[in-house]
């Protein structure tokens, strides 16, 4: 496999949905079962970095529903993402859900928006939809109990997004690395507005309850949880979340919890991709968030 420009999150750098999503497909491959129930999976970068022309190998290994991935740069010596990919039997993660559900129960006291472009359009969207979905909304709400979370939506949907027109992985299933693209940018961009500090990923866990299916309603939720680490370089934790809209009801369907290790460069490539309008508007979340 070759690293190509349509890979990219960072100018010249790839989007680590594109190394997660990669692994997912081998072991899809593998076990065609395994994403038909409830499963999760635990991403770790690092080793040797890439970029656009470099070359790789992906590769899985294992059986009985868990599976050990990793992604090698040819020629180099560690690897710049290992993964462990397994089914789950009614893994403990009911306090996750409900924290979150509590969350998006609470009153709120004030939202604002602003919209970017969309980084990872080729991971997430089939082809023929791809040029339809070219800029991402975050909507950013501070509750009346003083806590602040990221809401990521698309341009043109209400609320909401119709999973309709992105990557399948069966006739009726959403592919798993897509949702793990949208939440790997939301749980980023809500650490952005608390350290005011763009950065990459470490790690990324993620539990999925169940599949998402096509004609499911989602929308991805983030808020941070910790910061260490000095002024110019931290290491950011958040979580957060996916949750498909059923009936009446918001249902947490996956949850993710993952690290940020911030490069005090990437913070003027982050304002660069927000229209002016809204820099403002972020300006005054950070503040509020650091208050």
């Amino acid at each position: 496999m070759k690293i190509h420009e349509r890979h990219e999150g960072w100018p010249g750098i790839p989007h680590g949905g594109v190394g997660m999503t990669s692994v997912l497909e081998l072991a899809d491959l593998a076990d065609p079962s395994l994403f038909e129930q409830e499963w999760r999976a635990d991403f770790r970068f690092g080793g040797d970095r890439l970029e656009v022309g470099d070359g790789v190998t992906v590769e899985i290994k294992g059986a009985g529903g868990s599976w050990d991935g990793s992604i090698i740069k040819i020629g180099g010596g560690q690897p710049y993402l290992r993964a462990v990919v397994r089914t789950v039997s009614e893994e403990a993660v009911e306090p996750r859900y409900g924290r979150m559900e509590a969350l998006l129960a609470e009153p709120v006291k004030a939202e604002s928006s602003f919209t970017i472009p969309v980084f990872s359009d080729k991971i997430i969207f089939r082809d023929r939809y791809q040029s339809m979905h070219t800029r991402r909304v975050f909507e950013f709400r501070e509750t009346k109990a003083g806590r602040i979370y990221t809401e990521c939506l698309h341009e043109g949907e209400s609320g909401s997004m119709q999973c309709t027109e992105m990557n399948t992985i069966s006739a009726s299933r959403v592919h798993p690395g897509a949702i793990i693209a949208i939440l790997d940018e939301t749980l980023a961009w809500a650490g952005f507005l608390t350290v005011w500090q763009g950065g990459v990923t470490v790690d990324l866990s993620v539990h999925f309850a169940g599949p998402i299916f096509l004609d499911d309603r989602i929308f991805s939720v983030g808020f941070c949880t910790g910061v260490k680490g000095r002024h110019r370089r931290k290491l950011v934790s958040c979580s957060g979340g996916i949750f498909a809209v059923r009936g009446n009801r918001f249902v947490p369907i996956v949850t993710a919890a993952g690290r940020w290790l911030t490069e005090p460069e990437y913070k003027e490539k982050m304002l660069g991709y927000i229209v002016p309008e809204a820099l403002s508007l972020i300006t005054e979340v950070h503040r509020k968030l650091n208050s």
